[in-house]
């Protein structure tokens, strides 16, 4: 209760300055609490409508595209507001490694093992060309990839010579393990697939496919760009060998951040390509040859140079927004919003869903076609009704389709409007 309070209390104050136009002061009243206590449940539906307020969204429009992009709150705004100006009137331009801290919380892991990236592409690229691959080594890929995890494979492919191996995932957990072991040979080296898919919101089962992995000295690369602030995470029960993801999405951080999971044992084992100031524990170019001391003892040998402080401490402050409703509510309350749309979809003969029916493998992100109305004409007709409906097309691996995502700013009568416009326009 006493970090609903102060989540509240923040909000309070920045609708006090003006940075929540849309808030009710009345709603922050102290005797608000007292007569509607039961908001501060994350239970309750009235708690998502007061924390859809820490979002300034455009009137009338129903975001259901999170998946490529995610508002943040505005705490998240004023963190980074305040330090630019601060930096330009001072000139302290240094900070917010805090963020490595409380990403390594957030994942369970150690702060020393996280590397601040500005894109999940980076940090695959970070993992890609760092690690010991030679000519003829195997790859395994799926064929859902998001052109940031399949780009920096096929990049390297074509510089040394490594195989790609891909595989169409099957809608089941068991199947795309069966999947990916018929696909291992002696050469498997890396095993790199999306915790969730961007195309139709699949997820995979990581865990078991890191476990299949490790038995047969084989590295896996999780592009997590859907699973950090989507879902929570522990490393230590994952168990991968690396994982990316950005703070743009899920996480409701800055756009411009990111960040790569690298366990202290792959230290020695994945190289720092590109270095620069923090990559290093000291040098000497006085003398000739140069002396070196060796690479920075954490992961921040993989991030170098001036970085914007102002974003990393947005970042950590979106990390701190999420971590006060509770990583596992919002992941239970996302997940929720989305199997609500699914059902209601599947009633519906007009639509034929492509995501899976099975649980297990169903994430806050959606799969479907109009059997009537082409994918890119749908996605126009919905963005111009009087009650605006954002989501994405989807051309990847020929799919032609829609993704829809929900995330906690959404409701579930935003998505039963979603539905009857669907009827509306079908």
């Amino acid at each position: 209760m006493t970090n609903r309070r102060g989540f509240i209390k923040k909000l309070g104050w920045l609708t006090s300055v003006g940075l929540l136009p849309s808030f009710s002061k009345a709603a922050l009243a102290n005797d608000w609490l007292h007569k509607a206590g039961h908001i501060a449940d994350p239970d309750s539906p009235q708690y998502w409508d007061f924390v859809r307020e820490a979002f300034h969204l455009e009137s009338g429009l129903v975001y259901l595209n999170n998946g490529t992009m995610g508002p943040s709150p505005a705490v998240v705004e004023h963190a980074v507001v305040q330090k630019i100006q601060s930096v330009n009137s001072n000139l302290h331009y240094g900070g917010g490694h805090e963020a490595r801290d409380s990403i390594a919380q957030m994942i369970n892991a150690k702060g020393s093992e996280i590397s601040l990236t500005h894109n999940t592409t980076e940090g695959i690229n970070v993992v890609v060309w760092g690690l010991p691959l030679q000519k003829g080594d195997e790859v395994i890929i799926t064929t859902h990839e998001h052109v940031g995890n399949a780009m920096p494979w096929i990049n390297r492919s074509q510089w040394d010579g490594i195989t790609i191996k891909t595989f169409k995932p099957a809608l089941t957990a068991a199947e795309v393990l069966n999947q990916i072991e018929s696909l291992i040979s002696r050469k498997t080296k890396v095993i790199s697939v999306p915790h969730i898919s961007c195309t139709i919101g699949q997820r995979f089962p990581v865990q078991e496919i890191c476990a299949l992995a490790r038995e047969k000295g084989i590295f896996t690369v999780i592009d997590g760009a859907h699973g950090a602030g989507a879902l929570h995470l522990d490393m230590q029960q994952m168990q991968p060998d690396f994982y990316i993801s950005c703070g743009h999405k899920w996480m409701l951080g800055p756009k411009g951040t990111g960040f790569v999971y690298v366990p202290e044992k792959h230290f020695e084992i994945l190289k720092p390509v590109f270095a620069g100031a923090y990559t290093d524990k000291g040098y000497d170019i006085s003398v000739s040859p140069p002396t070196f001391n060796g690479y920075a003892e954490t992961a921040h040998r993989y991030d170098y140079g001036t970085q914007n402080a102002a974003l990393h401490i947005g970042l950590d402050e979106a990390v701190k927004f999420n971590k006060l409703i509770g990583t596992e509510k919002v992941e239970e309350r996302i997940l929720a919003l989305n199997n609500h749309l699914y059902e209601a979809l599947a009633q519906m003969p007009e639509i034929e869903l492509l995501s899976s029916s099975e649980a297990a493998s169903r994430s806050m992100m959606l799969g479907f076609k109009h059997k009537g109305i082409a994918y890119n004409e749908l996605s126009s007709k919905l963005m111009q009704q009087d009650q605006k409906f954002r989501v994405r097309q989807v051309p990847e691996a020929g799919l032609n389709s829609i993704r829809v995502s929900t995330h906690i700013y959404n409701s579930f009568e935003q998505l039963d409007a979603f539905i009857e416009t669907l009827k509306i326009i079908g």
